[in-house]
């Protein structure tokens, strides 16, 4: 059975989606294998896991980019009990910046 998630993905094969509270870690699912997020779509993720997840309850965020959508992950300073990503999407001589 589809997840709600790769069902959506595969709905919506040029959007990007961002999820909060993620709980991902790479012990539960490595950073180089996330087709079990994925699925067979034809997506990238770009995930921030909490790094003290043991110490507290949730966090993690992540996103979901179309393969065909080039970005940079941009390098961002750790910030205790924040989790974030920044992004720069590129669409031709357009760009903007998703954080």
């Amino acid at each position: 059975k589809e997840t709600f998630l790769i069902s959506n993905l595969k709905n919506y094969p040029n959007h990007i989606f961002c999820i909060t509270e993620t709980y991902l870690t790479a012990k539960k699912i490595p950073f180089n294998d996330n087709s079990s997020l994925v699925g067979d779509s034809n997506f990238i993720v770009v995930r921030a896991d909490r790094s003290n997840f043991k110490k507290s309850k949730g966090g993690g965020v992540c996103a979901f980019i179309p393969k065909h959508f080039p970005f940079i992950l941009r390098k961002t300073p750790s910030i205790k009990n924040v989790d974030y990503l920044v992004l720069d999407i590129f669409f031709g001589t357009f760009s903007f910046t998703l954080s």
